[in-house]
């Protein structure tokens, strides 16, 4: 008898736990349903691109996970056959420039090395363009913060990108490359220093090399035959051929960095070069941390 209730006992355990999962697990599937059905904005939602007699649109757009600049993949093929009907518009139509406005929401967390996750977003999908055949010579990327309420339990933000086609002339395209070529210089005087240890996921940057790192990403696609130098630096301490291995090593780290924020391979080039060029003294500690770093100039 004790025995049989013993059994019976186990066996209502395991019902009652296997009823409270499911309405667990349902419970969720409806609330994320329900939360993604919610945001669909149309406004954001939908692949639309028009100017004059010129109209592209599909019920697909770029879609991201929340804090992600990353598209989600696979892309619509209706967004595939607009964009190849953007690409033969503006083949067409050299002095038009797409304008890619990128999303993002209050609650989400930056992990780019842009300085919002607007500008990712934007960032990425003008590289996606890029490898559909669009030139990136007329293509631009700005950014937006959403004003609307959202949930913090958003998953997924659909539609986070929007398109403007807009004449450019060739005045204020010189004007634009002037002001790069500057910037560019400026880099040259006085180079990005990032500092970081080894195995970091992340690079921790400031404001203001956000927002350098933004103006490099304008400069390799409006620039001609334009090139990222990542430059790997050591102190005096030990070997000088292990230190110079050790550099590249750190400069090639910091290339696959950008590369996985949407930076295009074939416009990075990296070097080593060891303790040969210190900005302080070796003779502390204090100098030799600064001489460990990894630069950023533009050639």
């Amino acid at each position: 008898m004790k025995r049989t209730v013993y059994l019976l006992s186990i066996l209502l355990v395991i019902l009652i736990g296997t009823y409270l999962q499911y309405c667990y697990c349902c419970k969720s599937d409806v609330e994320q349903e329900e939360i993604l059905i919610n945001y669909e904005n149309k406004s954001l939602a939908t692949f639309s691109v028009e100017a004059g007699d010129f109209k592209v649109e599909s019920d697909d757009n770029f879609d991201f996970d929340k804090s992600s600049y990353k598209i989600r993949k696979p892309v619509s093929a209706s967004v595939k056959e607009s964009i190849e009907q953007l690409r033969r518009y503006l083949v067409e139509d050299v002095n038009r420039v797409l304008k890619i406005r990128g999303y993002y929401a209050a609650f989400e967390e930056n992990t780019s090395i842009f300085p919002n996750l607007g500008l990712a977003r934007a960032n990425a999908v003008k590289n996606y363009l890029r490898g559909e055949g669009i030139n990136k010579k007329q293509l631009r990327v700005d950014d937006s913060q959403l004003t609307e309420s959202l949930p913090d339990s958003v998953t997924i933000i659909k539609g986070a990108t929007a398109f403007e086609l807009d004449l450019e002339d060739e005045n204020a395209l010189l004007e634009r490359i002037k002001s790069l070529r500057i910037f560019g210089e400026e880099l040259q005087e006085e180079p990005i220093h990032l500092y970081f240890k080894t195995g970091e996921a992340h690079i921790h940057l400031s404001v203001k090399e956000r927002e350098q790192i933004r103006k490099i990403s304008e400069y390799l696609t409006q620039v001609d035959e334009a090139k990222l130098l990542i430059v790997g630096h050591t102190d005096n301490t030990g070997n000088r051929e292990m230190n110079i291995k050790l550099s590249k090593e750190r400069a090639d780290f910091v290339k696959d960095y950008f590369i996985k924020n949407d930076f295009s391979t074939d416009a990075i080039e990296t070097r080593g070069v060891g303790p040969d060029k210190p900005i302080a003294t070796n003779n502390t500690e204090e100098g030799r941390a600064k001489n460990r770093r990894v630069t950023l100039v533009l050639k």
